[in-house]
């Protein structure tokens, strides 16, 4: 799954619902927010992916240590697989941290069923691996513009993208690669819920 959206659009509330419904998954946070990932633990170091009664885990490292604990979670849940893995900030991952050769990994090879599955946010599709948009099921965009618009449509199509475009805030469309499906939905800010309907 690739969720797309600028700070303060809504990206990491619904990655946080979506992972509610998954009994295994490690976050990597990169940064301090107020979004609520239920029966989670939050842990400094991927060991806690060690431990079999953890299984839901959000890994915030000291700033200093997050590229070696993002690096160490990326390949327990490589190793181990049955995780879903979720990258709050891709770009930040990807880029700053210098993880992008295990996160491609995950990507392009960690498929098979009931192997590994991936979450990613990002605010700028153009500038993250282009496997993040390549190999997702599910794209989920709030409003866009300009290049990463483009970066959209090549993962998607035209219409896809014109709806992006077109988005007022808390407001995304989904799209289900395999059955090209189209949805668009808001966010719900009085109950926090996702309310959607087909296109």
């Amino acid at each position: 799954m690739a969720i797309i959206g600028q700070t303060g659009s809504g990206k990491s509330i619904l990655m946080s619902r979506w992972l509610a419904t998954r009994d295994h998954y490690v976050v990597l946070k990169s940064k301090a927010d107020s979004t609520k990932y239920p029966r989670s633990r939050l842990s400094r170091t991927a060991a806690a992916m060690d431990d079999t009664r953890q299984t839901r885990i959000v890994l915030r490292p000291r700033f200093e240590k997050q590229s070696r604990e993002f690096s160490n979670a990326l390949n327990k849940a490589w190793k181990t697989g049955g995780w879903t893995v979720a990258v709050d900030e891709l770009f930040y991952v990807d880029n700053e941290l210098g993880l992008r050769a295990p996160i491609s990994r995950i990507l392009t090879q960690g498929r098979d069923p009931g192997r590994i599955s991936m979450v990613t946010g990002m605010q700028r599709p153009s500038l993250v691996t282009r496997f993040a948009l390549g190999e997702a099921s599910h794209v989920i965009s709030f409003g866009l513009e300009g290049r990463d618009t483009k970066i959209l449509e090549q993962a998607t199509n035209k219409r896809v993208a014109a709806i992006a475009e077109a988005l007022p805030r808390f407001n995304f469309v989904h799209y289900h690669v395999p059955t090209r499906n189209t949805w668009t939905g808001h966010l719900d800010m009085k109950t926090g819920l996702f309310i959607g309907r087909s296109t």
